[in-house]
């Protein structure tokens, strides 16, 4: 397959796992936070902040951060404007008990000119798998890959 397309995409699906490990960090931190305030424990001592601004705030400012965070999660896995123009994207995400991430099975399917190609991404934890999909005749697989390609280009120049 394109090297391009696989370099991209295998940096693509390694930045959005290090964002949702991330953000399902601070999720944790700005729910206990908030579950702490709410309920009159001083937390002073591990965030020295709230003696500064006063509990109130902070409870006000940890719950703005929490819904802040969950929307970044929400939305990690959305392609830059000129690839989301031109895909449709299918995503499934599995939390299984033991595991720390969630799993995700994302499709991002590229319809061009040139014929359809699927990238599907896989995760389990911190791994992740890549397939490109595309069209069986060579010739219609290689102009539909180098098409991506240019869009590719567009979304980094633009960024």
């Amino acid at each position: 397959m394109s090297d391009v397309l696989t370099t991209y995409f295998n940096r693509y699906a390694e930045s959005a796992l290090d964002q949702i490990h991330h953000g399902i960090a601070a999720i944790d931190f700005y729910g206990e936070v908030i579950d702490r305030l709410k309920n009159g424990i001083d937390i002073s001592d591990s965030v020295p902040e709230v003696k500064r601004v006063g509990s109130k705030i902070a409870l006000d400012t940890a719950q703005e951060m929490l819904a802040d965070y969950i929307k970044r999660v929400e939305h990690i896995w959305d392609l830059p404007k000129p690839l989301k123009e031109i895909a449709t994207t299918k995503i499934s995400k599995n939390k299984e008990r033991l595991e720390n991430l969630p799993r995700y099975d994302v499709t991002h399917t590229f319809k061009l000119e040139s014929g359809k190609i699927n990238i599907l991404i896989s995760t389990a934890n911190r791994n992740h798998r890549i397939e490109i999909d595309t069209d069986r005749n060579t010739m219609k697989a290689a102009a539909t890959i180098h098409e991506l390609e240019q869009y590719l280009t567009l979304a980094l120049i633009s960024a």
